[in-house]
């Protein structure tokens, strides 16, 4: 709590001096932090509606379908701060004054670093006419991206705080992490005659085959109903062919001999949207069960595999009704109608994954918004819940391994917790800080599934506090370890995860204070740094004082450590255990006076 009222004294403080308020650190300074220690907590949405809000800055964006557009992706990819940002957004451009005070802010800002502004018409504008124009986007260009690098390393040396990630994001490129556990696909998995998808070879278009208009009424029913079968199993029929694919929305777009009888016709082409669904699953298939794509999406994959078949069985059915004669095309109509719901369910989701190249926690936060919005709908929530489930089983099981035992093995990086290997504890004998603990685990919010949110913190605690007690040796073996099963209801979640932090807290506080004694040792370090017991100093300074009056470099280290463990055994100090633990170490040289060299 502490640590997070000094991040937000500090973040009030560099707000204040970004937008040149004066007493960033005085009275008004307290209150801005007062109000948001308030709002803590308080969800943002709950004061407007993400709906709402985004309809409202979408009004007076410039490009409303490029602002839809761009908010769709983001959302999709789980940025889990974009509807708070939406909701803030919203609200600043409600208050003329505060959007009055940025722009005029931002001006002078652009100015006084030589850069120009760029113009963005605002929904004012565009009751005027200004939409018409547009907006004035202006690009930088390498001279003026180098000027702007200058500029940002010139104000961190004046003093400006800026964070290590933040300049490295400004002044580096950024370059795409490669992953090492990921396995080289062999050359025959990419196979399009066998993906399900529809392969057309030019070889097929060239083809010419009889007009199906030339046949009587019942023989043109019967060809397009064949095609059509065949158009449902991914397979392009000689009717019924598909000509292109749209790269955007993966839908392919089919044509239809126009010499069929236009009844026959009419109701071909409502269904064909289920052939379309066919092959955005199937597309979805082949692609995600690539190693890079994660296990999550392999599971992902298998479970709609396993709803295929049901689609597939089927055709077959429909394909014998239509060998006995028994099927007519306004039969075939009514009985494709139970499966279409749940196939058009599973090319968006389809969709969705694909659109916003998601995978780990990111495709489980988008199984589990459509889970809860199928409420009402029991077919859809039932498919939505099945694949859900099927999908978070090798999820749970890293994250299982986590909050019992302390240990990430995620190979294709889809877990919450990330594991920096550059941050080593071999360090710590060099620079005494906290970096190996706050810096070697976070949590990565991507990849943090949206039913998992409320525990963020206590799930990265728990695996924090197991993996201390592994690297001191000890047995990790949790009584209440379970299996995690996804369900709806997000309590449960929280009981389990608040048991193994129960158990890993109080596992680690009796390591700490029993088997490795902190009290002892915070003792210890008392009698000698804040000289609690200072009697083996003034035997130490008595019997080294010829040894201390020589130059630094003329100091024999041995004798010292031997003159200053003959004073602790002669001393009161003697009785302390941890006495033997004293070491005598020389500092290095430094410029600065003592209180600006010192170390923490």
């Amino acid at each position: 709590m502490m640590q997070n009222e000094f991040q937000l004294h500090h973040n009030v403080s560099e707000l204040m001096k970004l937008f040149s308020l004066q007493e960033s650190t005085g009275p008004q300074a307290n209150e801005f932090v007062e109000k948001l220690a308030k709002s803590i907590g308080a969800s943002v949405q709950s004061q407007q509606s993400v709906p709402a809000a985004k309809r409202k800055l979408a009004e007076s964006a410039p490009d409303r379908k490029a602002f839809v557009d761009k908010y769709d992706e983001l959302h999709t990819k789980n940025v889990r701060e974009i509807n708070p940002l939406i909701c803030l957004l919203a609200k600043i451009s409600e208050n003329d004054q505060t959007r009055l005070f940025l722009q005029t802010n931002t001006t002078d800002r652009a100015e006084a670093g030589g850069y120009a502004s760029a113009t963005v018409s605002t929904a004012d504008d565009s009751a005027g006419g200004a939409s018409a124009a547009g907006a004035e986007v202006q690009t930088l260009s390498s001279a003026e991206l180098t000027k702007l690098r200058q500029s940002v390393q010139r104000q961190l040396e004046s003093g400006l705080h800026v964070s290590s990630e933040v300049l490295q994001r400004l002044t580096e490129p950024r370059q795409q992490a490669v992953n090492p556990n990921i396995p080289v696909e062999p050359e025959w998995y990419r196979r399009p005659n066998l993906s399900m998808d529809f392969h057309v070879p030019d070889s097929h278009r060239a083809s010419r085959v009889k007009r199906i208009g030339s046949f009587a009424v019942n023989v043109q029913e019967r060809l397009i109903m064949e095609d059509f079968l065949y158009c449902m199993e991914g397979i392009p029929g000689q009717y019924i062919v598909p000509e292109e694919k749209n790269a955007s929305t993966g839908r392919w777009r089919f044509s239809v001999d126009d010499s069929l009888d236009l009844s026959m016709k009419a109701l071909i082409k409502k269904m064909l949207p289920l052939c379309e669904d066919f092959a955005i699953v199937a597309a979805f298939r082949q692609e995600k069960s690539a190693y890079a794509w994660g296990m999550v999406n392999h599971a992902l994959c298998a479970a709609m595999r396993e709803l295929m078949k049901g689609h597939l069985l089927q055709v077959c059915q429909l394909e014998e009704q239509l060998l006995t004669g028994e099927l007519t095309l306004h039969k075939l109509w009514s009985q494709v109608q139970s499966t279409a719901a749940s196939l058009q369910l599973l090319a968006s989701i389809a969709t969705l994954v694909t659109k916003g190249q998601c995978k780990g926690g990111a495709v489980l936060s988008i199984l589990h918004e459509q889970t809860i919005e199928s409420v009402g709908n029991p077919r859809k929530q039932e498919v939505c819940y099945y694949l859900t489930q099927a999908a978070c089983i090798p999820y749970f099981e890293l994250l299982e391994k986590w909050i019992y035992k302390g240990i990430i093995s995620d190979p294709y990086y889809e877990f919450a917790v990330e594991e920096d290997e550059s941050v080593q504890r071999e360090k710590l004998q060099q620079d005494y800080n906290d970096a190996y603990w706050d810096q070697r685990y976070t949590i990565r919010q991507d990849r943090l599934p949206v039913f998992l949110e409320k525990v963020a913190d206590k799930l990265l605690s728990t695996g924090k506090y197991l993996n201390v007690i592994r690297q001191c040796g000890c047995d990790v073996n949790c009584p209440a370890a379970g299996q995690i099963v996804y369900t709806m209801k997000e309590r449960e979640y929280a009981e389990q995860i608040e048991t193994a932090y129960n158990f890993a807290s109080k596992m680690l506080l009796d390591l700490l204070m029993r088997e490795k004694d902190l009290m002892g040792r915070l003792r210890s370090v008392k009698h000698y740094f804040l000289l609690d017991q200072a009697d083996f100093m003034e035997q130490f300074l008595d019997i080294a004082d010829a040894e201390l009056e020589q130059n630094v470099y003329d100091v024999n280290p041995t004798r010292l450590e031997s003159l200053l463990e003959l004073s602790l055994r002669t001393s009161i100090s003697n009785i302390d255990p941890y006495k033997d633990e004293l070491r005598y170490c020389k500092a290095p040289p430094c410029l600065a006076p003592p209180c600006l060299g010192r170390r923490a």
